[in-house]
């Protein structure tokens, strides 16, 4: 009985328990052109966060801008990759940020995020200067889906955030309740057998 209660807060701690995960596209091999790129932002992945768009992963460091970290990051440009690209999470999650910016020629930066039911959360603007980053900072939970848009050549990168957890952890009270209804099945249970083994014996 008592190895099936610890059992059963270990299971429960273990479902409640919040992980972060960092991807800053480093790594790995990265062209500087995009004409040279052969590897999907998907590669740099960790298998949490997926990517929907036409950026592309390029080693950065020969590009005007700072801010980020060296030396890959998630380029943009309207005419090569498009403007839009999405960041998918494999589940709710809360405690979003990343690095945003452009290149010489200021931009307008868009975030919007979404829900595990796809209604949009949160949306937020910037007018960035050129050759400088952005911290983006998304404030709503249970997020499934970041929706980036840039107007002019840009990054992004140094992604952050942190994954629900399949339900919160129980109050003391709760974990009572969770304990007597525990208490009372395994009671149950030994009554059960108990008359069955009488019954048995009388037989």
């Amino acid at each position: 009985m008592k190895n099936l209660i610890t059992l059963l807060c270990l299971f429960t701690l273990g479902l409640s328990h919040a992980q972060s995960g960092f991807i800053n596209f480093d790594g790995m091999f990265a062209p500087t052109v995009f004409i040279d790129q052969n590897t999907p932002a998907d590669a740099y992945s960790d298998g949490y966060v997926t990517f929907t768009g036409g950026a592309e992963v390029l080693d950065c460091r020969s590009f005007t801008i700072t801010g980020f970290s060296t030396p890959n990051a998630l380029k943009f440009n309207p005419v090569i990759t498009g403007t839009i690209e999405d960041i998918l999470f494999d589940g709710p999650t809360s405690g979003i940020s990343f690095n945003a910016g452009f290149s010489a020629t200021p931009g307008n930066l868009i975030v919007e995020a979404f829900d595990e039911n796809g209604a949009s959360v949160e949306v937020q603007s910037f007018a960035i200067a050129g050759s400088g980053f952005e911290t983006v900072t998304i404030s709503s939970t249970r997020v499934t889906r970041v929706r980036v848009s840039l107007d002019q050549p840009g990054y992004v990168d140094d992604i952050a955030y942190t994954r629900d957890p399949l339900f919160n952890v129980p109050t003391l009270s709760q974990w009572g309740l969770i304990i007597l209804g525990l208490f009372s099945m395994i009671f149950a249970v030994a009554v059960g057998r108990s008359q069955t083994k009488k019954l048995f014996e009388k037989a």
